[in-house]
């Protein structure tokens, strides 16, 4: 049984260790992606939040006021 513990506590240790970046690739601290380029970590930054407009009467905007609106 102890063998056995052992085997697999060495397999997640190992498969973790390599799932790491190697030192020398990652950027250094403080360091920010290139403007224009993909946000973090290779993702595109999400769309600002949705804020309709004052008055706006169309389904997406009246919904969005629904939602938010207290009907007690």
């Amino acid at each position: 049984m102890a063998v056995a513990l052992a085997i697999v506590f060495t397999i997640g240790a190992l498969s973790t260790a390599s799932a790491q970046a190697p030192a020398g690739a990652q950027a250094p601290a403080g360091a920010q992606a290139p403007a224009g380029g993909p946000g973090r970590g290779g993702f595109k930054e999400p769309p600002p939040p949705y804020r309709p407009a004052k008055d706006a009467k169309d389904l997406r905007s009246v919904l969005f006021n629904w939602a938010w609106t207290s009907t007690s």
